[in-house]
């Protein structure tokens, strides 16, 4: 049976909708999504920065000053955020519901492996620039996840990073990511629309498996990323039920106008090449 795309945005990562452009409406469909930050973000950012943060979902808050407030006046500063280094698994099995402060954590490099797993009730969150890793699982079974902003220096998104994000139905890959791991966007069935960035080189097995309402894929990167195969053949795009037969759903596959012939002859790509269309990015 033919295998076709279910496909990749968070991030997971994971706003208001898409805001990159792309080939179709429906890329900017105002739907959930994971996003890149806005460059020209105008938010105001105290110069005062033992200032206390304004956060919103107060066992966030509750969570930051157990573990963060150095000066123990029952606050958490930007000073004092922009300090830490590791969140570890501080917030894992919450019930927080809204983290975009994380943002101004400016010395995290990582999202630890499993750091968010099972924040079932978590809608929204922001990574800060500086983290350049999802971590493993950090994201799984963040069921209402509908928001991420992935900071634009992510290079790396680990196995199982979103896996069972179902709320999700927009990604965006930042272009700096270059691997994307096994089962990173697995079960993720509200999935609409992925874009791909241009630097991503290496998708792993079943990145984007049983993404069911995929519809539109953007990969923007000129050389076809590399895929990986198992048990002799390639589940990367594609909805599998679980009981080895990979189901036809019908998608569009954009990739860079010069690159349509090397996509439509590369190993994994290959099997869908009626889908691919060239489309200048």
């Amino acid at each position: 049976m033919k295998r076709l795309f279910t496909l990749l945005a968070l991030m997971g990562m994971v706003a208001v909708g898409c805001t990159e452009g792309g080939p179709d409406d429906d890329i900017n469909n105002g739907g959930n999504n994971t996003e890149q930050p806005d460059e020209n973000d105008t938010t105001e950012k105290p110069d005062d920065k033992t200032q206390p943060i304004q956060f919103v979902d107060d066992i966030v808050k509750g969570i930051c000053i157990a573990n963060w407030d150095a000066n123990n006046d029952g606050e958490l500063s930007y000073e004092e955020a922009a300090a830490v280094t590791d969140i570890s698994t501080k917030f894992r099995e919450t019930k927080i519901v809204t983290f975009n402060e994380l943002q101004h954590f400016t010395k995290i490099t990582n999202i630890e492996d499993y750091a968010f797993w099972g924040c079932e009730k978590l809608i929204t969150i922001t990574t800060p620039d500086c983290v350049i890793k999802i971590g493993t699982g950090a994201f799984c079974n963040c069921y209402n996840l509908t928001n991420v902003t992935i900071g634009k220096n992510v290079t790396t998104i680990a196995d199982y990073a979103f896996q069972g994000c179902k709320s999700l139905a927009c990604v965006i890959i930042p272009d700096y990511v270059t691997t994307i791991g096994k089962e990173a966007f697995m079960g993720c069935t509200g999935l609409d629309s992925v874009t791909i960035g241009y630097g991503v080189s290496d998708m792993k097995y079943m990145t984007f498996g049983n993404c069911n309402n995929l519809k539109t894929v953007c990969c923007k990167s000129k050389v076809p990323p590399t895929t990986s195969i198992d048990n002799g053949y390639w589940h990367g795009f594609t909805v599998h039920d679980g009981y080895g037969n990979v189901c036809n759903i019908g998608n569009t596959i954009y990739v860079p106008m010069e690159s349509v012939a090397a996509y439509k002859s590369a190993d994994g790509w290959r099997e869908y090449a009626d889908d691919i269309v060239g489309y200048d990015f």
